[in-house]
């Protein structure tokens, strides 16, 4: 019987299966014959969908009528409620659906609900199933979409010939290398210049060849990265363990580049010395920051101290093996763009994938983006058989990761309207004025064991805005690095002059500037903003200033309801590091699980602050951030479950609203 019945199931599954597939065929026809008459549009799906064009006498026929209600409706067509009908690369595609001057999405709404984010959300909620087991935020759904259009938009600023910006000339030049297939001569000529600047005559010599491959992002025997200095703001190097080549690397990188075989077989013998050696300590470090200005301080040197000690026993084979080293940084800057055997996480070179939405970061995050090397920027295609247009979205790639503070600047020009980064800078002082309030007010004092420490230093808070301009409120203290690029310099070359450039602006930021002066953590593009805390420096990414976040149409209320009410949590995470009160906190923060703490206590400052500051009242304020957070989820048993397992550290979408509104209903 058991045999039967699955024979049945299956049967009944394959019978579905090709009757699905042939009605699937049936529509992807109909959908071509109405496309080349032009009668439909294309929707943005792999199932053959379209919609219907009709003409005005098919809308009167089909009871179309002329009113704001019938607009909308037909704006909206088949997208959910909120959302619009538009067209994106030539395929109708549902976008964000946008109000002014109130930034509330009333399409979205379904008023009869209890639930604060159903009653701001529900009908958006409810038009879609959630098959994904991630949720999907209405105020982020959008994001990639977005960033794919501003990104060809950014490299659109980069395509102009007459630009003489360094992006603009690399740019041209990689396009040139791929159209030629000339990466290989390229990457010598790379080698060549790296070369120049080797010296393994000496101890000292040798100790400062290493800090120049590692300044110029390269794999070697340390990896020099930023961390905090003496003071809070205050940033140093720190000098920590790098990698030895395999022997196999040795052979390979060396043997391409065409150096003889006894140069091979040292260097080859050299890598094997090295993993001979007893690891120690390396009392001279300090050479490997020749020429660098600024603190540093030193970790683990494992690999520098085994390459010293096999040096003072085979010079010889050193100098072979720093062939070896530059050689390997050549060819990763050649992978850089062509793609190599192997793939890695591709950001840039200062910049960490996008990670949790307003978050306090600090010393690992600081590390972490800058101890990125050459390995990280390998491209993710490999192009030896790959399209031209393949090979020009890989020069795009690379010009996004070796220019990262350009690309940031090109993203705000895009992204920023300047009246509302005004507007937002003239709002800052009073916002940041209103969270100290909120600290220092009989609500959220009592779970802070110095609330009066905690209110200055929220006082103190610097809040910078990615790519914004040097003279403005939130732009950065010192200028891009602007690498000397010859005529004569292939595309390649030009990477690792932009790696070295990178360095030196880091170099700077060490004895000029500090933490407040850092590059973005995260791509600009990224809808997203974080604090250092224990500096008090806050960043603000252009992805953040746009709806439903931002508009320079937003009325006051919806501006401070939204992006204002972020960048309030983001200078309440001044209480992140503070001393807490563990029973007054516990009983304000009651509905939250533990370790969303430090999210729920900024949540809850920044929306006490918002309504201090007087823009808007809490019935209003209840409405948007509801909207911000609300999201589709995934089967609640499923999700209940995952949730269980590990909560997170951010309040659960749909109840992080909730609680907000909550808290303002019992406070306010």
């Amino acid at each position: 019987m058991v045999d039967e019945s699955l024979f049945a199931v299956l049967a009944t599954l394959v019978v579905s299966s090709s009757v699905g597939l042939v009605s699937l065929s049936v529509q992807c026809s109909i959908q071509a014959d109405c496309l080349k008459r032009g009668d439909c549009v294309e929707v943005d799906s792999w199932t053959c969908s379209f919609s219907t064009v009709v003409d005005e006498a098919g809308q009167l026929l089909f009871s179309g009528n002329e009113t704001v209600l019938g607009l909308k409706t037909l704006t909206r067509g088949v997208c959910p409620p909120g959302e619009a009908q538009t067209l994106v690369d030539d395929r109708l595609a549902c976008t964000r659906m946008r109000f002014y001057p109130s930034a509330m999405n009333v399409e979205a709404e379904s008023l009869g609900e209890a639930e604060p984010h159903r009653k701001f959300c529900g009908r958006w909620v409810d038009s879609q199933r959630q098959y994904s087991m991630e949720p999907t935020p209405f105020a982020f759904y959008d994001e990639g979409l977005i960033e794919n259009q501003v990104a060809e938009a950014v490299v659109s600023k980069f395509k102009v010939r007459a630009d003489a910006s360094s992006p603009s000339r690399f740019r041209s030049a990689c396009v040139r290398m791929i159209t030629s297939n000339s990466g290989g001569t390229e990457a010598r000529l790379a080698f060549d210049w790296l070369m120049q600047k080797i010296d393994t005559s000496s101890r000292t010599s040798v100790l400062r060849s290493v800090g120049t491959l590692a300044r110029h992002y390269c794999d070697a025997p340390v990896q020099i990265s930023l961390t905090f200095g003496s003071g809070y703001r205050e940033l140093a190097f720190d000098i920590s363990s790098g990698t030895t080549l395999a022997n196999d690397e040795v052979l390979t990188d060396l043997y391409a580049l065409g150096v003889d075989a006894d140069v091979r077989r040292m260097a080859s013998g050299f890598a094997s010395r090295i993993l001979r050696q007893e690891a120690g300590g390396v009392g001279d470090v300090g050479e490997v920051m020749h020429g660098v200005e600024g603190g540093w301080v030193a970790g683990d040197l494992r690999h520098l101290s085994r390459l010293l000690k096999a040096y003072e026993e085979d010079p010889e084979g050193g100098s072979a093996y720093f062939q070896a080293l530059t050689g390997r940084c050549a060819f990763a800057v050649r992978e850089s763009v062509f793609g190599g055997s192997s793939e890695a996480a591709r950001t840039g070179l200062d910049k960490l994938p996008p990670a949790d939405r307003f978050v306090a970061v600090g010393a690992p995050e600081l590390q972490a983006a800058t101890s990125s090397t050459l390995r990280n920027a390998r491209a993710r295609r490999h192009l030896v058989r790959a399209t031209r247009r393949q090979g020009v979205s890989a020069c795009n790639d690379a010009l996004a990761t070796f220019f990262p503070g350009h690309v940031d600047e090109a993203v705000f020009d895009t992204m920023v309207n300047r009246h509302l980064y005004d507007r937002i800078g003239a709002a800052y002082p009073g916002v940041r004025s209103a969270v100290a309030a909120a600290i220092r007010g009989s609500i959220i004092s009592p779970t802070l064991g110095d609330p009066e420490a905690v209110a200055r230093n929220a006082l103190d808070v610097d809040m910078r805005v990615a790519g914004a301009p040097l003279d403005s409120w939130g732009g950065k203290l010192l200028p891009l690095p602007s690498p000397a690029f010859s005529s004569n310099d292939g595309s390649l070359l030009m990477l690792l002059k932009a790696a070295g450039a990178l360095f030196d602006r880091r170099s700077r930021l060490v004895h000029e500037g500090g933490v407040c002066d850092l590059p973005a953590l995260y791509p600009a593009t990224t809808r997203n903003a974080y604090l250092f805390p224990a500096a008090r420096c806050g960043m603000l990414l252009p992805g953040l200033l746009v709806p439903p976040f931002a508009d320079n149409l937003y009325d006051d209320a919806s501006l401070y309801s939204r992006v204002l009410y972020v960048v309030a949590h983001e200078i309440a995470h001044v209480t992140a590091y503070a001393p807490w009160r563990a029973a007054p906190m516990a009983e304000l923060l009651s509905g939250y699980p533990p370790s969303t703490h430090v999210e729920a206590i900024a949540d809850l400052a920044a929306v006490n602050a918002i309504v201090l500051t007087g823009k808007v009242n809490s019935s209003e304020l209840c409405g948007h951030v509801s909207q911000i957070w609300c999201a589709r989820m995934p089967d609640a048993g499923i999700l209940g479950w995952l949730v269980s397992l590990s909560p997170g550290s951010h309040p659960e979408l749909n109840k992080r609203g909730d609680s907000m509104c909550s808290f303002l209903d019992r406070n306010f």
